[in-house]
């Protein structure tokens, strides 16, 4: 009880004041705090919480204002949320763009990233792994899927085991629906919860 009340405190002070403040479709995005998402450089050993963000910078859904204007708060509130868990947390950026740089373009005008996966549309590497039944129950634009980890730092290899899904959310409105609720992992709907399963190890 005590952890779920820590959740919702921090969620309402970071989703909140961005998600009053969307600007009207098509006009210049800027999020209502001057906080935005760090990435933990260095940090990532051990249990972690990834945010997986699929987007296109020719997809009208992924270029929206309200979708742009909730990516950044939905990141600081799964950031804060495996803060409380003890977890580090990665985001990662999936472009569904034939050319790398219009991607990465595309995502640093959404947010700032752990890392970013850009080219060959649908047949680069990061769709092939994260736009899979293992993952997204299909292929759209926007998407986001919520994983938990566990990083090996071995001598030889660094691996990840295999995923356990938390969030699979697809199409827009299922997205600016979780960001809504405050990015909440305990306040996820059914149909946003994959059937009990792992995911496979990053190829």
């Amino acid at each position: 009880m005590l952890r779920r009340a820590l959740v919702a405190m921090v969620m309402s002070a970071v989703l909140a004041p961005a998600l009053r403040a969307q600007a009207p479709t098509g006009d210049t995005v800027r999020t209502a705090s001057t906080a935005r998402y760090t990435p933990e450089r260095g940090k990532h050993r051990g249990r972690e919480l990834v945010a997986v963000v699929i987007g296109s910078s020719g997809c009208p859904f992924s270029t929206s204002a309200p979708f742009i204007q909730a990516v950044d708060p939905m990141l600081r509130a799964l950031q804060a949320q495996a803060d409380v868990r003890g977890l580090s947390f990665a985001a990662i950026a999936v472009a569904v763009d034939a050319e790398p740089d219009s991607g990465f373009a595309y995502f640093r005008r959404v947010a700032r990233f752990d890392e970013v996966i850009a080219g060959r549309t649908w047949f680069g590497s990061g769709l092939l792994f994260y736009a899979t039944p293992a993952y997204v129950s299909k292929q759209m634009t926007p998407s986001l899927v919520v994983l938990e980890r566990e990083l090996v730092d071995a001598p030889r290899h660094t691996t990840a085991q295999p995923a356990r899904v938390l969030v699979s959310l697809v199409g827009l409105d299922s997205v600016l629906a979780f960001a809504r609720r405050g990015a909440r992992l305990d306040a996820v709907p059914d149909t946003a919860r994959p059937r009990a399963r792992s995911a496979p190890r990053p190829g």
